[in-house]
Formats: structure tokens, sequence, C-alpha cells
């Protein structure tokens, strides 16, 4: 079977975006605890770790980890709960010399069964917090770490997990897209790749699973007042809170998998109940699913905003200004708006081309003419864009705060 690859990618480009190109790499396995419960062992902790290596040392890491473990072919693959606690840490110590970084989560683990006909989502929840919510933090330590204007992650699991099977797969891919425009930014683009590879030949997910297993050797030490300690590097540590009430990222997730498991109701045609009193119709009488439909069609049916025609006239009054010393204090209100305006502007689908993130700061006449005449752009392709009722508050008061300060100049 050849490994498989799922691309993900986001749709916002930058206009001069340069050539670079940072390409990491997380490798994922887990790892599972168990206690003994009335002569029945059962499971308690499951754990998964992370292990992220850029891409240029993969092939010095893969020669050093097979001379070391693998002195000699046809060995078979070594596994985390198969060797002893040196061999364990040795490997570790290999890859501990190549990799970027390395997170490991940690939950309890649960009895499906307890939660009868919510045990499916319940478990579909878990495996997305376990396996792709943790991904976000590790990319969001990558971007302080990178400078570069686009950057390439592979997530690769071993090809025998159950998240390489649907439902589990679609949902992954599904919150990885979602999770690429939530972290996305001008000035770095993403592209993500869902893999799978057979950890008998891989490298990185073998140190995955060794890291995983040296973590729930330490725990049950930990347990027994041993201070064992078999992981070389440091790590960042996620532990999610035993009681799932009170975690607000699981509940995140379950709402969202929950909601969109609902019957597809369209508000328009769909009525709710009649209140009646004595058998005549209550028109005006507050309604829950009235209530919810409301909500609903506010989304089926966004507004295009209109924007402020003062906020246009203001705009083509200032490059009539003159003095420099004012142009510089209008040029920090242009980039202000502009900065507000930006905000909205990467909840939608435009090119760089179309939205200008930076304005100059230079106030000669042709570079603040040009500046203005960008931020008009900025402000009209938003006028045409139905938008959101949050988003359509958002704007309409960036533009009264820009109305009210520049209204002195013009």
């Amino acid at each position: 079977m050849k490994n498989t690859a799922y691309y993900l990618e986001t749709n916002y480009q930058q206009p001069l975006l340069l050539q670079d190109l940072r390409h990491f790499i997380i490798y994922i396995d887990e790892s599972i605890s168990y206690q003994q419960y009335e002569e029945k062992m059962r499971a308690h902790r499951f754990i998964t770790a992370f292990y992220v290596i850029e891409n240029s040392k993969l092939a010095p890491f893969n020669h050093l980890y097979q001379k070391q473990l693998y002195p000699s072919s046809g060995l078979k693959e070594k596994k985390s709960n198969l060797v002893s606690d040196r061999v364990n840490q040795k490997a570790l110590k290999i890859a501990g010399q190549f990799m970027t970084n390395a997170l490991i989560c940690e939950r309890n683990a649960y009895d499906y069964s307890q939660f009868g006909e919510w045990k499916k989502n319940m478990y579909l929840t878990l495996e997305l917090v376990s396996y792709i919510l943790p991904i976000k933090q590790i990319l969001e330590k990558l971007k302080e770490q990178t400078a570069a204007p686009k950057m390439l992650v592979d997530v690769v699991i071993d090809r025998t997990s159950q998240n390489n099977i649907d439902p589990c797969r679609g949902l992954n891919e599904k919150f990885l897209q979602k999770m690429i425009r939530e972290i996305t930014v001008p000035n770095l683009q993403f592209e993500i790749t869902y893999q799978t590879a057979d950890s008998k030949t891989n490298y990185g997910i073998q140190a995955a699973d060794m890291l995983a297993g040296a973590y729930r050797k330490e725990r049950l030490y930990q347990d027994s007042d041993s201070e064992t300690n078999l992981i070389p590097f440091t790590y960042e540590n996620m532990k999610l809170k035993p009681s799932l009430k009170d975690n607000p990222d699981f509940l995140k997730v379950f709402g969202e998998l929950t909601f969109e498991q609902l019957p597809n109701i369209d508000p328009v045609t769909f009525k709710a109940p009649q209140i009646k009193d004595k058998n005549i119709p209550v028109k005006k009488h507050w309604h829950p699913l009235n209530s919810l439909l409301n909500f609903l069609k506010s989304f089926k049916h966004p507004k295009k905003l209109a924007a402020k025609p003062n906020t246009i006239n203001n705009l083509q009054q200032l490059n009539f200004v003159d003095d420099n010393s004012q142009r510089v204090e209008i040029v920090v209100l242009l980039k202000t708006l502009n900065k507000h305006l930006k905000k909205i502007a990467l909840h939608y689908d435009f090119s760089g081309q179309n939205f200008i993130t930076s304005l100059s700061k230079k106030v000669d006449t042709k570079h603040y003419q040009k500046t203005i005449a960008n931020l008009l752009n900025n402000v009209k392709l938003l006028t045409n864009t139905q938008l959101t009722s949050s988003q359509r508050r958002k704007f309409n008061r960036s533009l009264h705060d820009f109305n009210r300060a520049v209204d002195k100049y013009i």
C-alpha cells in the first residue's frame, strides 16, 4: 500500500511573496497506559507524542537512527513497549539531536460505552483533541521561530492508526483546514499535507512512538514514587483536564461536531409551532425556535454593507492636504483604519492583488496620494462584500472612528 497524502492550503496570497520556504514534518504516534480495576486491566491514560523535525535534517537523522538502532539488516521494528528503558532513551537521544521541537498531549482514557448514544461523538472529539488540536500550538511556535514567508508542514501518522480511516480522516482534514485559516497571517503562507506512513520503515514515526512510550513509562514510575527520567530533551506538555465539562477545547470541538449533525433546517421555509391562547394564535409571542431561526437567517442571508458616503468623501478630500506635518498625522490614521480592515479581510477570500495589506509611510505627494487610493480601494472592496453581522458592526465602528479623527483636517 502506498503512502497517502491529503493537501490542505490557504487561499490567502501576498502580492510580493518571496520564494523562501521552510519545510517541517510533524510525526505523531500514541501510547496508552493501563491500570487494574477489580481484576481487570483498563485504559488509564491516553498519550499522543508529536516529534517535529525540519526536512533538511531528515536524511542525517534517518542515517544515524538506522546505524545506531538497526546495525544489522532484517531486524524487527523496535517499539517503545518492547524495548528496554536504555534502548528507549538511546533512540530519543538520537532524535533530540535533529528535532525542532516536541510536544506531548496527555488525557484520561475513557470507556466510551458509558456515553450511550453519544459515544461516537465523544470518541471522535477526543481523537481530534488528542491528534489535531496540539498541532495548532506547534504551528504557532513555528511561526515565532521562522522568518520565511512560506511554510510547508507535513503531518505524518502511522498507517495503521484509526486516524487514517473515515470518519476520523475526513474530520482531521477538515479541522486542519480550519486551523490554517485561523493561524494564517499576511506575511506567512501555510501549506499542510496530511500523510500516512508505515512505521516499520519510517524512523520519524518510530521517534514519536519512543517519545510517547518514554512518557508513559515516566508517568508509571512517578505513580510508584520513582524519579526515573527517560526523555533527554525539553518538550511542551499539554495536559487536558480530567473533567471534560471544564475543558473549553473539548467543549468547543464537541459542540462543532454536534452542530454539524443537526438536521438541515431551512430557516426561510421552516416555521416554529404556533402558540395559542384559547385556540387563538398568539402572533407576538417569543418562542425559542423562532429565536434560533432568526439567528440562522443572519448566516443564510448576510447583508451587503453600504459604506458611509462621508468616508469616501473624506478620503478624497484628504488628497488636498499639503502640510507635511499634517500628512504625517493623517498617514497614521490611514494605517490604523487599514489595520482594522485587514482583520476583517482575513476572514474572506481576497488575494493580495485585491486587498492592499500594507500602506506606505511616506508623505511626499506621490506616495501620500497612493496610500489614500489604496485605502479607498480596500473600503470599496469590503463595501461590496457580504459580511456577517459581527464583521459589519466592526466595519461601521472603524469607519465612524476614522471619520471623527480626520474631520479636523478637512
